[in-house]
Order: C-alpha cells, then sequence, then structure tokens
C-alpha cells in the first residue's frame, strides 16, 4: 500500500501536477490522521474492556469476603442467643431454687459464663485493591462509597468489641474467684485440689454473683446489637454489588 502511494506520488510530481499533489498530499495526511484516531479508539476500547474484566473480578472478590461476613455475624449471633437463654435460666431458674440443680448441673450452666465472641471480618479483597489503587476501578461512585462505609466506618464501630471484651474479661476473673474455687470445679478439669466442696445456695444467693450474670447478659445483648446493625449494612451492599454485576 505505501509502495503503491509512493508511485503515484512521484507521477504528479514528475508531470507537474502540483495542485493534484497537494490535494493528494492533503489526502494522505487525512487518511493517516484517521489511521491513528482508530487505533487510539481501538486501545481506549480494549483497555476499557480489559478494566471492566478487572472490575468484575474485584467486585466477586468483595462479594465472596462479604458472604464470608455474614457466616460469622449468624454464627457469633446465633452463639450469644444461646448464651443469653442459658444467663436467664441461671438467673430465673438456678438461683430462685438451687436445691434442684446438682453440681454437675451448676457446671454445666456456668461453663459459658468464660466464653465471649468477637467479629474478624474478611477484608483481604478490600485492602488489596485499596493498596493497589484498583479500587477505582469501580465505575459507580456510589457503589465505591458504600464499599468504602462498610470497611472503613462501619467494621471500625465494631472496635466497640474491644471494650466488651476488656469488660468481659474483668468479669470472667471475678466469675472464677466466685465459681471455680471448688472441689467440683477442680474434679471436672481432673485437677487436685483441697478447695471446699460447692454452696450452690449460698453462691445463688450472694449478690455478687447475680450482678455478674446481670453484667455478661447485658454485653452479650449490646453485642448483639452492634453485629446486627453491622450485618444489615453488609446485606445491603451485598445487594448493590449482585445489582451491578447484572449490569456487567
Amino acid at each position: 500500500m505505501i509502495k503503491i502511494f509512493r508511485t503515484i506520488r512521484q507521477k504528479l510530481i514528475s508531470e507537474n501536477r502540483l495542485s493534484k499533489y497537494l490535494f493528494y498530499f492533503t489526502g494522505e495526511i487525512v487518511l493517516v490522521v484517521i489511521g491513528i484516531l482508530i487505533a487510539l479508539q481501538i486501545n481506549d476500547w480494549n483497555l476499557h474492556r480489559i478494566d471492566r474484566v478487572a472490575e468484575k473480578k474485584l467486585l466477586q472478590n468483595i462479594l465472596q469476603d462479604l458472604h464470608k461476613d455474614t457466616e460469622v455475624f449468624d454464627i457469633n449471633i446465633q452463639n450469644n442467643m444461646f448464651q443469653i437463654a442459658v444467663l436467664d435460666t441461671m438467673l430465673h431458674e438456678v438461683c430462685f431454687n438451687p436445691e434442684g440443680y446438682s453440681p454437675m448441673d451448676f457446671i454445666r450452666h456456668n461453663a459459658l459464663y468464660s466464653y465471649y465472641g468477637s467479629f474478624l471480618a474478611t477484608k483481604g479483597s478490600y485492602v488489596e485493591s485499596l493498596s493497589s489503587g484498583r479500587l477505582s476501578l469501580i465505575l459507580s461512585d456510589s457503589l465505591r462509597r458504600s464499599i468504602l462505609d462498610y470497611y472503613e466506618v462501619q467494621l471500625q464501630s465494631l472496635g466497640a468489641d474491644i471494650i466488651i471484651n476488656h469488660d468481659m474479661d474483668n468479669l470472667r476473673a471475678e466469675w472464677n474467684d466466685i465459681v471455680s474455687h471448688s472441689m467440683e470445679y477442680a474434679m471436672v478439669l481432673d485437677v487436685q485440689t483441697n478447695f471446699p466442696q460447692w454452696n450452690i445456695p449460698e453462691i445463688c444467693g450472694s449478690p455478687r454473683y447475680r450482678k455478674l450474670l446481670t453484667q455478661k447478659l447485658g454485653l452479650v445483648r449490646v453485642q448483639i446489637e452492634h453485629w446486627e446493625r453491622v450485618k444489615a449494612v453488609n446485606e445491603q451492599l451485598i445487594k448493590f454489588i449482585n445489582s451491578e454485576l447484572k449490569l456487567k
């Protein structure tokens, strides 16, 4: 093709047909410019296509992490609901009828006191996209803001778990001081001890013991409130991402 253009150009020059040569030369420049523009357009389209594929993959990865968070929220909430049921039983049944419960029953009902849950989010895809700058691939400004809000605001609000866990550590230490210093508890742990036998009515009649149960009950309920609030945001974000993926 280039050889043909060169031949035509040389012919026009040799025939001294300057005006036609200039017209042809201008046309040749136009063709070159059009070719460059088409090449740039194709390149832009290809880059856009690559970015959209990367965006879709990023959203799918974040979606997987969000579903994992949902599972953890559900497990934590379920565990805390079970703890509430046990604590209610201890407060409203065991403490009002201590003679009706054997030491093993008492141990079983108290066994969960030292347990407390905490939430650990799955943030790998988000952290990687933030550090690499790939989060900017998400075209929807509102979706990008929603993702940032979930990870930087909502999950950060669960920092209250740290305070709750600290309070629970203190409660557990006090609870151990009341409950675990007994022959029965040592037997469960298969430990030799000179601790006295449990006096279950005395323990249940202790205002200190009932206060510990009530405090633990309050902290567990607060945790559920925190988790349910952030879980609702999590579920809305999942719907948002699913809607966006359907458009891809």
